[in-house]
């Protein structure tokens, strides 16, 4: 069975535990420098696999070895975004836990896929890609994904069509300056600028961009659920090697203009990871916005 490793036993890293857990795909290890926390967190989804009759091992704990021969290892530990910070202000903290974590990495399951959901996350994702070593296909962080279910959310809210009926597309940084393409984001295959008005699509857009924002002002603290679901997404992408298309967080080299930086965009995930990066056309102002968020990164990096 394959084996999917999870760094960081929070809310999100227990939560995508327990969902990827219900799929029976794979054999979970949560780690998390509270060593108890793990544990304590595996044996509660553990308890629950006899209801869903999946025969899966999952184990945590702080022991790092425990990862060894994973096929997939995800981060989403760090120190999370404090109220009314923003996430490039945990840069300097988190890329000393991404860096430890990926000595480790390296150490014990050096063949794995990476999956970063630390943020900030664009960031963290160069990081990590420094310190591993690893083929860019195996280095990618989540974001843009989980922004992507948001988009649809607002999407039908506006338009009523069901879940099975939208396909959407969020580009560029996570976070607040992220860029929902709605020329490339469908209902029914029809560019939902063809179906919706122009005013309410700038307010899709807005409310897509603030959606993260807005379920941390009501938890005090980052949403985890549909986090969790998009680190699924992404891993049975992988696992089931379905070469299924999403947004995340890559390394462009020369993609869309853009080079040595990572950023959202589509692209297939397969077995190996990122089996090909999507380039789809883009009007001129969104070059330029994603243009800028390159420039951003870069900028944040120094």
């Amino acid at each position: 069975m394959d084996k999917v490793s999870i760094i960081g036993a929070g809310l999100v890293g227990s939560t995508a535990a327990f969902v990827l857990a219900r799929t029976g795909l794979c054999e979970i290890v949560l780690i998390d420098i509270q060593k108890e926390l793990a544990q304590g967190k595996a044996l509660d989804i553990a308890h629950a696999m006899p209801s869903l009759k999946n025969d899966v091992a999952i184990h945590g704990g702080d022991d790092f070895s425990l990862i060894k021969n994973s096929d997939i290892v995800i981060i989403t530990a760090g120190t999370p975004r404090k109220i009314g910070g923003k996430r490039e202000d945990l840069f300097v903290v988190n890329k000393k836990i991404v860096t430890s974590i990926c000595e480790n990495i390296k150490k014990y399951a050096p063949e794995s896929i990476v999956i970063i959901v630390t943020n900030p996350l664009d960031l963290m994702a160069r990081v990590a890609y420094d310190c591993l070593g690893f083929e860019k296909e195996r280095v990618m962080g989540m974001g843009n994904e989980l922004d992507s279910l948001r988009f649809a959310y607002f999407i039908r809210e506006y338009s009523q069509a069901m879940y099975k009926e939208i396909d959407t597309k969020v580009i560029g940084m996570h976070g607040e300056i992220m860029i929902p393409v709605p020329e490339i984001s469908t209902i029914k295959g029809i560019p939902i600028s063809e179906v919706l008005a122009p005013q309410e699509i700038e307010e899709i857009v807005e409310k897509t961009k603030k959606g993260g924002y807005e379920v941390f002002n009501l938890l005090q603290q980052s949403a985890y659920c549909a986090t969790a679901e998009a680190i699924k997404i992404m891993v049975q992408a992988i696992l089931k090697d379905t070469k299924e298309q999403v947004c995340a967080c890559v390394l462009l080299d020369g993609e869309y203009g853009i080079k040595d930086v990572f950023l959202g965009v589509p692209l297939v995930l397969g077995r190996k990871g990122i089996e090909k990066i999507v380039q789809v056309k883009l009007t001129d102002e969104t070059q330029k916005e994603l243009e800028e968020a390159a420039k951003e990164v870069k900028e944040l990096l120094k």
